[in-house]
């Protein structure tokens, strides 16, 4: 049975006027600041970047009406920033603790969000143009063919590192910038790029003027002698040194080229797959030899990205391998770059490095 205050005065004579005042007082609880909530409290999303203190977003139940949106924000009118009445009911507002405790548990409270800071959605990268810049820079840089300019990220591969496995690399090479080191040689004899393969490559991948990204390191590891060979087993010592070396230099990216051909080598390509496994990103030419891929290597194992070559024309080159191995075909015919001993040649059959 519950009794009005007036009938609980009227039964109790010698009530005092404070104490009807206090008892007033407490039954209108209720009124001023909502029922208390049986239910568990609302929910509370403040998780994530960019939270703002103490600023939250609460948002009443689905049906509610505007005259409870308005007894819900009577309390905290004065902290309240927006009112939320047409999409759902609702307000944000300045709250201490104590505020956010007691409208989690308002049984008209659906859940409350800590408000947090959003940005415009934008990729914060400019681009630069080279002009005039050698025919296969421009191919692949736009969809059409003919163009002399190269359109690429400012970034140029800044942070990452290519290891160019091949005859070596002349790091003194001034389009290298000052970017490109001679590492290791896995095979008898010099260290230096006798041959001129490496460099060419090196150029292709990174250097200033030739290269496709052009702020890369450049890690030179001799794998194959002054008349441009090499074996298997120190092609795969010099893979197996580059998945140790690499995590010693905080690069934010690797990328490993093997501008190489020859017969299927089991323990090579396994041994591709596994850089592969660990992030690195390898990529084979397909050879030279006007025929499929087959099962040479590096070219056969489908765990990296094996190139084929095109012409101006955009078709394949008449020397390029093919087959269902190839990845992608880019421009490898004429390709113009750094040479041991500071200057350019232009080789006829050099697939262009665009990976990075």
């Amino acid at each position: 049975m519950h009794l009005s205050i007036f009938q609980i005065f009227k039964t109790t004579p010698n009530i005092t006027l404070k104490m009807m005042t206090t008892l007033a007082a407490a039954l209108l609880i209720p009124v001023v600041y909502g029922f208390p909530r049986t239910s568990p409290p609302a929910a509370l999303y403040n998780t994530g970047p960019g939270l703002v203190p103490n600023e939250y977003i609460v948002k009443l139940r689905d049906g509610s009406s505007a005259a409870t949106l308005d007894s819900t924000i009577r309390p905290f009118r004065a902290n309240v920033t927006h009112t939320y009445q047409t999409l759902f009911h609702g307000f944000a507002a300045n709250l201490d603790h104590q505020a956010l405790d007691q409208l989690l548990h308002d049984p008209q409270v659906e859940y409350i969000q800590q408000d947090s800071w959003a940005s415009i959605a934008v990729i914060e990268s400019s681009t630069v143009d080279q002009a005039n810049a050698e025919w296969g820079l421009g191919r692949i840089s736009y969809r059409k063919k003919g163009s002399k300019i190269y359109t690429y990220d400012s970034s140029g591969g800044a942070g990452t590192c290519s290891y160019i496995l091949d005859t070596g690399v002349d790091a003194s090479h001034p389009d290298f910038g000052g970017r490109a080191t001679q590492l290791r040689s896995f095979i008898n004899g010099s260290e230096k790029d006798d041959h001129g393969h490496g460099t060419h490559c090196a150029g292709t991948a990174g250097s200033t003027t030739y290269g496709v990204a052009k702020q890369t390191k450049i890690l030179g590891v001799k794998i194959l002698d002054s008349s441009g060979k090499g074996k298997w087993a120190g092609i795969n010592s010099a893979l197996e040194w580059v998945a140790g070396d690499h995590e010693s230099r905080g690069c934010k990216g690797v990328f490993v080229n093997l501008s190489i051909d020859g017969p299927d080598s089991p323990s090579t390509k396994e041994m591709m797959a596994k850089l592969v496994g660990l992030g690195i990103f390898v990529a084979g030419a397909a050879g030279n030899f006007n025929k499929d891929v087959g099962n040479n290597t590096p070219g056969s194992e489908p765990s990296i990205c094996t190139v084929g070559a095109t012409d101006y024309q955009d078709k394949k080159a008449l020397f390029s391998n093919f087959g269902k191995a190839l990845d992608i075909l880019a421009p490898g015919m004429t390709i113009v770059s750094t040479v041991p001993g500071g200057g350019k040649i232009c080789r006829a059959r050099q697939w262009l490095l665009h990976t990075l």
